[in-house]
């Protein structure tokens, strides 16, 4: 096969890929946060209490980590029976979470960066409604 065939069986792969990649994720609707906030924390210690799993689902966890991150806020009420709350750190970024939903109930989690005010360690939180969501990045929902 020659270089030029082979860069033109190439280039056809990549064009086809360009015009119809997205399109096996059409069907992913996408998700609002209901409440969203992202800071800076200033004590490195302060993002060990970030979950592994990426967000909370009980009132206890929630209120534990909004005192610790947003001293002196109040706590935002939040129903979870009806919602969970998305925790991610960004490096040294704040950041914000923007979501998808398949049609399978995945909840599909890309971070946004946002501009720092300052040196520290950047977090995003956002309140989500588990209406259609089964599992978080592909991983069944698990209780705190």
């Amino acid at each position: 096969m020659t270089a030029a065939r082979l860069l033109r069986i190439g280039l056809a792969v990549l064009g086809a890929w360009a015009v119809y990649g997205d399109r096996v994720h059409a069907a992913d609707r996408k998700v609002e946060p209901t409440s969203q906030w992202s800071g800076l924390l200033t004590e490195k210690k302060l993002t060990e209490l970030v979950p592994a799993k990426g967000y909370v689902t009980s009132p206890a966890a929630w209120k534990k980590l909004w005192e610790a991150w947003r001293p002196g806020e109040d706590l935002p009420a939040v129903d979870f029976a009806k919602h969970l709350v998305l925790v991610d750190l960004g490096g040294m970024y704040p950041v914000a979470h923007e979501l998808r939903v398949t049609d399978g109930g995945d909840l599909q989690v890309r971070l946004s960066p946002r501009v720092p005010g300052k040196p520290g360690y950047g977090y995003g939180i956002s309140v989500v409604e588990r209406g259609a969501v089964k599992t978080v990045r592909g991983k069944a929902i698990e209780p705190d």
